[in-house]
């Protein structure tokens, strides 16, 4: 997924990256990451920076993540 791959160039840890952006845990972000639940839209702002990515940018690239993961988890079920 796109938060992954962006953290991973960017050397960041889950627990970097979600202490930095206020998150639970990284086991919270390791479930963002995996597609199990959605990125909080009042840290967008915050990611971006994080990865470096601009916000309209990432906000696309977040969108066509959450379209790939459902496409994917569609064609599993039938």
């Amino acid at each position: 997924a796109f938060i992954k791959e962006e953290r991973l160039k960017r050397k960041l840890s889950q627990a970097q990256l979600s202490n930095y952006l206020g998150l639970k845990n990284g086991q919270f972000l390791y479930n963002i990451e995996k597609g199990r639940c959605g990125f909080p839209p009042k840290k967008l702002a915050k990611l971006s920076i994080a990865l470096m990515v601009p916000l309209e940018q990432l906000k696309h690239l977040m969108i066509q993540d959450y379209v790939d993961t459902l496409n994917e988890e569609v064609s599993k079920s039938l």
